[in-house]
């Protein structure tokens, strides 16, 4: 029972005879009140009758596209009058024409894209709907031509609401009900507004979340499905079952599971859930800041959220990705990479503390440069040198540099293998994960040292972690070579090391970056690789025959880097503890 009339599902009806008319499924609308309805053998609705008048015939073409709607007598309460709207469709099922004929006129609709020739009583003129614009161009018989535009206006379903001239005067208004009727539009004063339906159709025929209407037939053309507003029916049955999970679903003629104000039908085969108004207001401030800002607000912010940061950061980017542009897919991808490289460059756990904002806020910028060179680069370097004197500020600027043209390498590189720079990052990242779960550490708490290569330290390998670690490390020089904190280096932070630590060849470059960007207060480096340059804060050695670190070549120009002379076998060249021996000797 709705509206006082009882709805009759799947029953016959005596007027549905012929060869081409088949009993109504188990969710058809067969009869309401006096209205009797047929279908044929695809489920589509083809005759409506009120008692034993036809009152709406619907032809449909091979592919279950309407092509003829027919309306055969008027009824002021759904605003039906007599009429035929013709639909031309191309080869991917994309409406290309449509032709009404009403009251003795004959409109034609010519579509391609936005574009629209339109033919009615011997004159044709241009419309193309740029947005929320509708612009028409009427061609003069001596060249002069006049040009029209008026703006659109909708509601939260995209439903027609108001149509103003480029004035800003008010020249239309329209209503619609939840399931998309339409209703009279009242005044303040609780008076009706005296607008015709044939002045609104001299507009657009577009209206209830954005679809074409057939006013004569009450019907509205969805596309891929028609409509009627007055049943709150489809009058097709729906090939697809888009949510098992919801019993709604399962009936093929129910509109958006019967929940109007919170779904629409974009294409009338699949609903969408509308956007929250709290989530159009954050895509719109996204959008204002642009997609730079917006997304290192995400990076740094999203790990604020404690152990929930990747989905955060998850949700964040999609949302600005979302706002600039992207499509669904292209959204969900970046998203998918933004979550899963938020846990890549946190400690195992999340932040060691993320009460502590500025651990949490380095943080977010290396996730930032793990992405966006330009970007992250700067706000490392910012981050990192605040409270340095000037030749600090000049020293790391150099190291930052460095990275940048590293940065810039790899994602050349990752182009050419079909990634952006955030993904070839991600499977880095996760990788370095790997390598610490696999082969163990090179970080020595103990100590207060990080060693170089060959030198891990793991269970489960046991003897064999420091050659197979090998893997690994190579793995974490490219996640060095740009800045970035391997898993090694995050496990400093979580463990919450943050005085004077020691490093050696790559365990040097980790030491070196946790010093540039603040994690650690200060470091020595032996063999610093000669491609990075020594944060401010840093002090090291080279020994004159060591290849990792330029062999002494490169120590005049990095600031606080010793020479040490070449030890009794050229083989302790790149020896740890022989650096230890030369430091100490040098310190005493």
């Amino acid at each position: 029972m709705q509206g006082g009339a009882l709805y009759h599902y799947g029953t016959s009806n005596s007027q549905c005879t012929g060869a081409s008319s088949a009993a109504a499924g188990p969710h058809a609308v067969s009869r309401i009140g006096t209205q009797r309805y047929c279908y044929d053998a695809m489920g589509n609705q083809t005759h409506q009758y009120q008692g034993s008048t036809l009152v709406r015939r619907i032809h449909y073409n091979a592919i279950g596209k309407a092509r003829r709607i027919q309306s055969f007598t008027s009824e002021s309460e759904s605003g039906r009058s007599a009429g035929i709207t013709e639909f031309m469709y191309d080869a991917s099922r994309n409406q290309v024409r449509r032709t009404s004929t009403e009251q003795g006129k004959t409109t034609t609709i010519t579509q391609h894209g936005v574009a629209e020739l339109i033919s009615e009583g011997g004159e044709s003129w241009f419309r193309r709907n740029l947005g929320n614009a509708i612009v028409e161009l009427r061609r003069g018989e001596q060249g002069g031509d006049s040009v029209t535009t008026r703006y659109v206006y909708t509601d939260h379903l995209g439903s027609v609401d108001v149509i103003t001239d480029d004035a800003g005067q008010v020249e239309e208004k329209l209503s619609f009900d939840a399931f998309g009727k339409r209703r009279a539009v009242f005044k303040s004063n609780n008076q009706a507004v005296n607008f015709t339906l044939a002045s609104i159709l001299s507009l657009t025929h577009k209206g209830y979340t954005g679809h074409e209407q057939v006013d004569h037939a009450s019907v509205v053309q969805m596309g891929g499905r028609i409509y009627d507003a007055h049943i709150g029916r489809f009058l097709q049955a729906d090939p697809f079952v888009q949510s098992p999970s919801n019993s709604q679903n399962f009936n093929r003629y129910s509109y958006v599971l019967n929940n109007p104000l919170s779904y629409t039908d974009p294409s009338g085969y699949l609903f969408k859930k509308l956007a929250s108004p709290f989530k159009r207001v954050i895509r719109g401030v996204f959008k204002a800041l642009g997609a730079d800002i917006s997304q290192t607000i995400v990076s740094i912010g999203s790990l604020f959220c404690g152990p929930w940061a990747p989905a955060c950061s998850a949700a964040g980017t999609y949302n600005v990705a979302r706002a600039h542009g992207a499509s669904s897919s292209q959204a969900l991808r970046g998203a998918a990479v933004a979550g899963a490289s938020t846990w890549a460059f946190t400690p195992s756990g999340g932040p060691a503390a993320p009460t502590a904002s500025q651990v949490t806020v380095r943080l977010g910028i290396n996730i930032v440069a793990a992405h966006n060179p330009n970007m992250g680069q700067a706000l490392m370097y910012i981050s990192g040198s605040l409270g340095k004197d000037f030749g600090g500020w000049v020293q790391n600027a150099v190291g930052s540099y460095g990275q940048y043209k590293a940065q810039s390498e790899l994602t050349r590189f990752a182009a050419k293998n079909g990634l952006s720079l955030q993904e070839l990052n991600l499977i880095l990242g996760l990788n370095s994960k790997l390598g610490l779960a696999i082969a163990g550490s090179t970080y020595d708490k103990n100590a207060q040292t990080v060693t170089g290569f060959t030198t891990r330290s793991g269970e489960l390998l046991g003897n064999w972690s420091g050659r197979i670690g090998v893997l690994w490390d190579i793995n974490d020089t490219l996640l060095n070579a740009q800045g970035l904190l391997d898993a090694v280096s995050l496990q400093v932070i979580n463990l919450g090391h943050t005085g004077h630590l020691t490093g050696h060849s790559l365990g040097a470059w980790r030491v070196n970056n946790l010093v540039r960007q603040g994690f650690v207060e200060s470091g020595t480096l032996f063999a610093l690789p000669g491609f990075a340059y020594p944060a401010a804060g840093t002090q090291g050695a080279c020994v004159s025959t060591d290849p990792v670190c330029g062999g002494g070549l490169l120590n005049p120009l990095r600031v606080g880097t010793m020479h040490f002379p070449k030890p009794n076998s050229i083989w302790d060249s790149h020896n740890f503890d022989e650096y230890v021996r030369q430091w100490q000797q040098r310190k005493h």
